[in-house]
């Protein structure tokens, strides 16, 4: 399977600098860099190349180095980003939403045009929707865009599977089985929680240091994180992050991937890692590569979880399970589309037919069914199917360095054949092995007939 790597869109901070700051009514807030002995610094677009800038010099006692802790924190201006696809009228929406301050904790919204704070009935952070009729999926008219996004990735598409009856199944990538496309549900894997906890601590510190909130707010395109009002309950001017803060963190499309509900619920808000580790298509293996990559593992100096490169935790992770599990999915997508589906649906219209009380019918087509299960069952106990002598179907890895395989020749003789041409040999006996299968399905059929098994309808 593929491995490929999603453009995701930026964030369009823009470049107005400043911030804005209301009492009762808006006014530009006071801005100056030398005036609370803080240097002003350019963001860029790589902040760590920030690290090691100091102040112009050290004569001047107005002006202070600039702590590093600073200048990673410019890094929330490309930390997140929202999906590629996006309402029709996002941008209307944005601007909107640049406008509202929110404090997560309390629920609290202060509306700029409203010049009032406002408590909203539902929470107002979710994710973003596509405008009704310009994309859908299975189950939904109007999906959600980080949704729509990871439904249509090449990998993704490309292992869905849909039965007679029209119904898609995609495979939850967290425990590997399909489920039906309804089910699989947007999950943040770096737990939505612990993103809105850094998001309030970042403002938090803007409002302690003064220092800090100036030379943030200086920087073009803070203004759409941040602004600042005049809470009546306190008596002063403090910072709020603005709505769009909170849901383009939410709506990060790095963050997102798609698994069932099940697994949703069960990961609830566990440490990533920790819950990632008990996970069989995981475990200690994915962990060891996350090291590899990164040997401080994962990094969070502004407030998303990032691997070195700087590619978000999801984003990572989708990558390395496609890519390391691309045997098993393949494999468990012909299971499921050519075994296990066909024998649901027939098993399925047994049940019908036998609601309608047709039971002539119903004895035909639990004999035909009868024959499929009992045929598979037969070749799922052979030991060693396929296998050559010598060999087994068990874990052990004693001859995995093996160029060839052992098989014994029509004179009773070790022969030392290579794997190629022991699969063609092996073909050549399929169809007697079929017919001795088939006997065995026979003689189960009459046992069942003649009332050595139960038999029920």
């Amino acid at each position: 399977m593929s491995k490929r790597k999603t453009k995701a869109q930026k964030t369009g901070v823009g470049s107005k600098t400043g911030t804005n700051t209301t009492r009762g009514s808006i006014k530009k807030a006071k801005s100056s860099s030398t005036r609370n002995n803080v240097a002003f610094i350019q963001a860029s677009d790589d902040p760590s190349s920030l690290s090691n800038t100091k102040s112009s010099t050290t004569k001047n006692p107005t002006e202070l180095d600039v702590p590093v802790e600073w200048t990673e924190a410019l890094g929330i201006l490309n930390e997140a980003h929202l999906p590629s696809t996006l309402p029709v009228k996002w941008e209307k929406t944005e601007s909107g939403l640049v406008k509202i301050a929110f404090d997560p904790i309390s629920g609290k919204k202060y509306d700029l045009e409203l010049n009032r704070f406002v408590k909203p009935d539902t929470y107002p952070v979710r994710f973003i929707t596509l405008t009704k009729g310009q994309h859908s999926i299975p189950g939904s008219e109007a999906p959600a865009a980080v949704r729509y996004q990871r439904y249509m990735e090449e990998d993704s598409r490309g292992s869905l599977v849909q039965n007679e009856r029209g119904e898609w199944y995609a495979p939850c990538i967290a425990h590997g089985d399909y489920v039906k496309v309804e089910s699989l549900q947007a999950d943040h894997l770096q737990a939505k929680i612990k993103i809105t906890k850094r998001q309030t601590e970042l403002v938090e510190k803007l409002n302690d240091d003064p220092h800090f909130a100036e030379f943030l707010m200086q920087q073009a395109g803070m203004d759409k994180f941040f602004i600042k009002v005049f809470d009546t309950g306190i008596g002063r001017e403090i910072y709020y992050g603005t709505l769009f803060f909170y849901e383009l963190y939410f709506n990060d499309i790095d963050n997102i991937w798609l698994i069932c509900q099940a697994c949703n619920l069960h990961k609830s808000d566990d440490e990533t890692v920790n819950w990632l580790k008990k996970q069989w298509l995981y475990g200690q293996e994915f962990l060891d590569y996350l090291e590899r990559l990164d040997p401080q593992r994962l990094r969070h100096v502004q407030i998303l979880d990032k691997i070195k490169n700087r590619e978000g935790l999801a984003q990572v992770t989708i990558e390395w399970f496609w890519d390391r599990h691309a045997h098993y999915m393949l494999t468990n997508k012909r299971l499921f589309e050519n075994v296990k589906m066909p024998l649901q649906i027939l098993s399925q219209k047994i049940d019908r037919v036998i609601g309608e009380g047709s039971d002539k019918r119903a004895e035909r087509l639990k004999a035909s069914f009868d024959f499929k299960l009992i045929l598979i069952e037969e070749i799922a106990k052979a030991k060693g199917l396929g296998l050559p002598r010598g060999t087994s179907e068990s874990l052990h890895p004693s001859s995995d360095t093996d160029e060839y395989l052992p098989v014994v020749g029509p004179d009773g003789k070790m022969l030392r054949m290579d794997r190629a041409s022991y699969n063609q040999a092996t073909t050549e006996f399929l169809p007697g092995f079929i017919s001795l299968l088939q006997n065995s399905v026979v003689t189960r059929v009459e046992e069942i007939e003649s009332g050595k098994l139960s038999k029920r309808i």
